[in-house]
Formats: C-alpha cells, sequence, structure tokens
C-alpha cells in the first residue's frame, strides 16, 4: 500500500520553510519531520530558500509608505491585502497539479487555497485554525479592510469543508461552533515548538525577570515595565530583559531608557540562540504580560520546558493549558497592571514558590506535551 501523501500548505504568499526565525515554519517543520518519521510523504506549499534568513529589523523605516500608511490606513490596507490576494491565487495556480490524498492547512488570511484545492482533487482538507483572521489583522494594524467580509466567508467555508479541525483550546473551538459548522474531528492542540534547554547558570545578587517574544500590541510590554518601575525599588537585586523584536519595540524601548530604573533594563532587540540561551540560563521569572484571548501561548511553554516560573496573561486559551498557582501564577485581566506587580512581588520574595512552580511546568512539558505524545495525537487526527 503506497504511504498517505500530505500537501501541508500555507497561503502566505512568500512563505521560507527554511526561516529558523519565523515561528510558523519552525512549527510547519516540525510537523512535517513528524509525519515523515511516522510513513507519510509530506509535500510543501513553498520550497525552503535555502541560505541563512536574515534577523528581524531593529529599526522602523518612514518616507511615503509611512506617510500614506497613517494618513489614510484604511486605503494604504485594502490595496495592500488587495496585492496580497493576487500573489494567493498565483500561489494556487502552482499547486493545482499537487498529487496528495490530504492537505493541511495553517489558516492564514484570506485563504480558500486548501477549500479549492481539497475539491477539485478530492483530498481530505484539515485545518489548523490559528486566530480568528480580521479579528487579529485588526489587532496588528488598527483598521479593517474593504475585504473583511470575503475574509469571514472564505475563513468559514474553509472550517465548515475541512475533515478535521485543529484548534488551540477549548475557547476557540466554542467560537467557531457558534459561527460555522465544526467538523466531525476536532483536536484541540495548542501551537507548540521545542527548544534545547540550557543548563541553569548560578547569578548570585540578581534576580532576573524576563520577556522574550515578539512585541506585538496584545503582549501588553507596557504593563510589565510600569510594574517593575513600582518593585525594583523594594528588590535591588532585580533586573529585568525584555528579549526580541516586534511592531511595539521601539516605544517599549523608549519606555525602558525613561524609567528611573533604567540601569537595570535590557532592551536588547533580537537575540541568536546563543544569546537567548544564555538569557534563559540566568531567568528567575519568565512573564508574558498580555495575549489574545485565542494564542497558544509559545513563550509560556518555553518557560515552562526550562523549569522558570512564570507568570501569564489571563486568557481563555492560557487558562486552559496552565494551572493557576501550581504551574504559573496568572495577571488579574480586572487590573493588570497592579496584579502584575503583586504577582512580581510574591515570586521575588519567595526562591521556594519559584522552584516549585517551575518545576510543575516542567514536568506538564515532560509528559503531556513531551514531542511524541503531541505528535502522535496530531498525527491520528489526520488519519
Amino acid at each position: 500500500m503506497n504511504p498517505p501523501r500530505i500537501l501541508l500548505l500555507t497561503a502566505l504568499p512568500a512563505f521560507d520553510y527554511g526561516n529558523p526565525h519565523s515561528a510558523v515554519a519552525v512549527y510547519l517543520d516540525g510537523i512535517r519531520r513528524a509525519l515523515e518519521a511516522r510513513g507519510w510523504e509530506v509535500l510543501l506549499s513553498h520550497a525552503p530558500a535555502g541560505g541563512p534568513a536574515p534577523l528581524p529589523r531593529t529599526a522602523g523605516g518612514g518616507g511615503w509608505q509611512h506617510r500614506f500608511r497613517t494618513r489614510l490606513p484604511g486605503l494604504y490596507h485594502s490595496l495592500r491585502v488587495w496585492r496580497y490576494l493576487r500573489a494567493q491565487r498565483a500561489l494556487l495556480k502552482r499547486l493545482e497539479s499537487a498529487d496528495c490524498t490530504h492537505i493541511l492547512e495553517f489558516l492564514t488570511y484570506g485563504s480558500d487555497l486548501g477549500l479549492r484545492l481539497s475539491r477539485r482533487s478530492g483530498a481530505q482538507l484539515h485545518v489548523i485554525y490559528d486566530s480568528p483572521l480580521n479579528t487579529q489583522n485588526y489587532e496588528l494594524y488598527g483598521v479593517y479592510t474593504v475585504f473583511r467580509g470575503l475574509i469571514e466567508r472564505r475563513e468559514r467555508a474553509s472550517v465548515a469543508h475541512a475533515a478535521g479541525l485543529i484548534c488551540y483550546s477549548g475557547a476557540v473551538r466554542a467560537y467557531l461552533a457558534a459561527r460555522t459548522r465544526l467538523p466531525a474531528r476536532v483536536l484541540e492542540l495548542p501551537c507548540l515548538l521545542w527548544k534545547p534547554v540550557p543548563e541553569p547558570e548560578p547569578h548570585p545578587g540578581e534576580l532576573n525577570i524576563g520577556f522574550i517574544g515578539s512585541f506585538l500590541v496584545w503582549h501588553r510590554v507596557e504593563w510589565l515595565i510600569a510594574a517593575f518601575n513600582e518593585v525594583a525599588g523594594e528588590f535591588p537585586e532585580a533586573r529585568l530583559q525584555l528579549i526580541g523584536y516586534g511592531q511595539e519595540w521601539p516605544r517599549m524601548s523608549a519606555l525602558a531608557q525613561e524609567s528611573p530604573y533604567a540601569a537595570r533594563i535590557e532592551v536588547p532587540g533580537f537575540v541568536d540562540d546563543a544569546a537567548l540561551n544564555a538569557y534563559k540560563a540566568r531567568m528567575d521569572i519568565g512573564v508574558m504580560p498580555g495575549s489574545n484571548w485565542y494564542g497558544s501561548p509559545l513563550k509560556l511553554f518555553e518557560y515552562a520546558q526550562c523549569g522558570i516560573a512564570m507568570i501569564a496573561p489571563d486568557t481563555p486559551t492560557v487558562r486552559g493549558i496552565f494551572e493557576a498557582e501550581t504551574e504559573a501564577l496568572f495577571v488579574d485581566a480586572r487590573e493588570p497592571q497592579r496584579s502584575l506587580a503583586a504577582q512580581l512581588r510574591r515570586l521575588l520574595a519567595d526562591a521556594a514558590l519559584r522552584a516549585r512552580l517551575g518545576a510543575a511546568a516542567r514536568r506538564k512539558m515532560e509528559t503531556q506535551y513531551a514531542p511524541e505524545a503531541y505528535y502522535d495525537r496530531l498525527a491520528e487526527a489526520l488519519r
């Protein structure tokens, strides 16, 4: 019997499966390797570009595009989406000859590619539902485009046509169930990456608080800076490291420089794996101040793999993954900044609490979210 052949699909036109700086690329490449190890033949919607991927920038741009974007954001982003959808149609044309029995699509903004390919070929479509696409696009850019209705219709149609659905939490499943028909097979499985775990490095005289992330608006890094400003005077050994880069990085960097404790705050921008491991080896507390309600908490998983005590955002998806007071402390969504400062105080003052939370979170990663068990569940859902 021939092995099942699956097309691993994302409709991002310029996507590179070989980009180590893209969480989606690393996630999908992990799925590719796991399926191949389990006897599947995997086709990719994009060929890896080859060569080293450029590091994310650490400075913003200006010029006429910036003026256009800020003065006429609705028109600017509508034109941007129009060009993007045209590029998706070109990708669809290139993929029409793909010979596969299954399609696994990481559903992205504007896409109905998996739906169309499945209808034409008869291949089973399975959808990884990462986010409510219009909602996430609005959160990123602060504007809806003229394509809002089209995006919504394509999203609902793709989910309804799918033979199987992978979503990150029960909250996401309930959201979709209220909007469209769900497939018979639904797997609740968060997006997860596994990274090398550095050996903890002794660092007497320091208590390091870290944020690792993409500095998107929903991460609310400003809450962490404000909370650090509130507690830093009580804990002179406390240090804050804000690691990564993204949309909000320039503003957060400026806030850090304005802090009365600026000398104890590092904002290094994007760092390579060796530098990141060095930070994690000395990290006592890992913080994710905020998140959107649907997002899979990649960085919390990263802290948990390392056994770092965590402070997590109070979202239904995260609440469904980590247990409060046992595996993480939570920010109270009703008064997030005050609550975050209080949770920082607790952890800075209590080494035993830090150790207990970190050990419990690490056990979860080594059992419930161990790679073999995780990929076994995913592969079984595709059969």
